[in-house]
């Protein structure tokens, strides 16, 4: 490893990470949008077409920075939810937005819902 600064000194220890390879059509998903069910099984929710929401089962692969690769259940395109996620339920209406995001892959759109019809 050159060295022409002379910063590495014999004993010092360099962090390196390595890519083996890419995926130009994995998707990502933020850490923070994934639970577990009471198996253990991770899960996301989903907004839908109408802005309702549903529990979507996936597969998860290994972590990138904060993201997960996920492996099956999830379709370019989906819309995931990303914040709120102790005050949603399943079928409920909620008012997503686009987020900006870090690399969330190949397709994703994050959805945060804003709030439900009723405003909360």
């Amino acid at each position: 490893m050159p060295n022409p600064d002379k910063m590495l000194l014999p004993g010092m220890y360099v962090h390196a990470q390595l890519d083996e390879g890419t995926d130009p059509n994995a998707l990502l998903v933020p850490q923070a949008a994934v639970s577990r069910n009471t198996h253990g099984d991770p899960q996301v929710w989903i907004v839908a077409a109408d802005n309702t929401v549903s529990l979507r089962q996936i597969s998860l692969g290994q972590a990138m920075g904060g993201s997960w690769v996920v492996l099956s259940g999830l379709t370019s395109g989906d819309r995931v939810v990303t914040s709120g996620l102790q005050k949603i339920r399943p079928g409920m209406k909620v008012a997503p937005h686009d987020t900006p995001t870090e690399q969330t892959g190949a397709g994703t759109t994050p959805a945060s819902p804003a709030a439900d019809k009723n405003g909360q």
